[in-house]
């Protein structure tokens, strides 16, 4: 691949401008919010931080949140400590979730309490990161003026933002050096290198998605093959259910497609591969592209959380649709699980049954579980946003489309749940009509 930008090119050096920014200021506003707000605090750094939290690290191994390289890179097998040098953008996002303030288990134990700090925080953090998906995702290293924009301002903001919160002495003036990005004249070398990082980096995360879900697939077989050991000693019945079980996961799991979007990879599943059921009747062809979203929630099950049980919970509402709501199929065009990977429900050129009077001209998607009290995950919330532009891509959605709660468009006053319905409405597409029942929460 080939990252030498044609520095004169005024798209070119637009999109060198934005890996800089992304590459250089931003990898460093995010090491200098790690770096001041360790959590647990140690007075020798985050070497005696990554110490402390030596048990949790080796847990994320184990479950395969962070791969084998990742753990080594913080903890090296000769023994030394880390050296910051060796950190990029996506160790230092990982270390903002695992050892600051602002972790996975302090913005839970806040839930319900916001906007606050710590959540605001992640937010900005993951602006950074996402901005540099985008930058890899682009066919072509160039961006035009809007597209830079937009970049621009969302990165510029998160990096003063986490600038501002941080403690301790301005070392660096970031206002000078945004400032500098964005209007200086650019080095040859050091914005090639920005280029270079910003695919390497991308490539890298999207290989250990990869090996994340290639190491959850081992497991899973792992363990079936000890239930089929025990099966063996007991009955027959029971190896027979086991094998069952067994066919179904593995082929879950082999079903799972990546998707490029301009906001990063999305895992994919077509309705085969979880195990969908032939629709009773002949369905409904849609026109696309259609104008509209509708956002519902399942409520039914809890939320699933690893691919093997959405597949599971997928064919339990299918199961409910037809056999309780008497649906020919199940409702949904997609459906979202809160591992953040999209199910194809009846698909996408095929209309729902989840609003009635509004499916010859939308698109409807569930996320997976009940959403009255709490939202969904990051990555299922992200998940839609970006598959979303990816149907824009696809001509299934139109570039002004337009997202609705289910409870705007039909008297279904409790979907998609309240505090889901609330994080919808800060989504860009979300046109105003509010659900009665949640007025007074919004």
């Amino acid at each position: 691949m080939n990252f030498e930008l044609k520095i004169g090119d005024e798209d070119s050096t637009r999109y060198g401008r934005a890996c800089r920014l992304v590459i250089e200021a931003g990898t460093l506003a995010v090491r200098d919010y790690v770096l001041n707000n360790l959590n647990p605090p140690r007075a020798d750094g985050l070497p005696a931080t990554l110490r402390a939290l030596r048990e949790l690290f080796d847990k994320l191994r184990r479950d395969s949140i962070i791969t084998l390289d990742q753990f080594q890179v913080l903890y090296p097998p000769s023994g030394t400590d880390v050296r910051t040098e060796d950190l990029d953008l996506t160790m230092w996002v990982m270390l903002v979730r695992n050892a600051t303030t602002a972790s996975d288990k302090s913005v839970k134990r806040m839930k319900g309490l916001a906007p606050n700090n710590e959540q605001l925080v992640r937010d900005h953090v993951f602006k950074i990161r996402n901005a540099r998906n985008v930058l890899f995702h682009k066919a072509r290293h160039e961006l035009d003026e809007t597209e830079f924009d937009q970049i621009w301002l969302d990165v510029s903001a998160a990096i003063l933002y986490l600038r501002r919160i941080t403690p301790g002495e301005r070392d660096v003036n970031y206002a000078y050096v945004l400032e500098q990005l964005k209007k200086g004249d650019l080095d040859q070398r050091s914005t090639t290198n920005s280029v270079f990082l910003v695919q390497k980096q991308s490539l890298e995360e999207l290989r250990r998605i990869a090996l994340k879900e290639a190491s959850r697939k081992r497991w899973t077989i792992v363990a079936l093959i000890i239930h089929l050991v025990l099966a063996l000693a007991t009955i027959g019945g029971v190896l027979v259910a086991v094998l069952i079980v067994k066919r179904s996961c593995s082929t879950c799991i082999d079903n799972v497609e990546y998707i490029r979007t301009d906001g990063g990879i999305v895992m994919y599943m077509r309705r085969d591969g979880w195990g969908a059921v032939e629709p009773r009747e002949e369905r409904v062809p849609l026109k696309t592209p259609v104008q509209y979203v509708i956002i519902s929630h399942t409520a039914l099950l809890g939320r699933c959380t690893t691919t093997e049980k959405c597949c599971r919970d997928a064919r339990k509402v299918q199961k409910f649709n037809m056999e309780t709501s008497h649906f020919a199929d199940i409702a949904y065009n997609g459906l979202i699980g809160n591992n953040g990977i999209i199910l194809d429900g009846r698909g996408f050129d095929v209309q729902a049954a989840t609003a009635y009077g509004w499916n010859s001209q939308s698109l409807g998607f569930a996320f997976m579980g009940m959403f009255i009290r709490d939202v969904p995950g990051e990555e299922a919330l992200a998940a839609l946003q970006n598959f979303l532009g990816y149907l824009v891509t696809r001509n299934k959605l139109r570039s002004d489309y337009i997202i609705y709660g289910l409870c705007q468009v039909r008297p279904f006053p409790l979907s998609p749940g309240a505090r889901l319905y609330r994080e919808i409405q800060t989504w860009p597409h979300w046109v105003r009509t509010l659900c009665p029942v949640y007025m007074e929460e919004s």
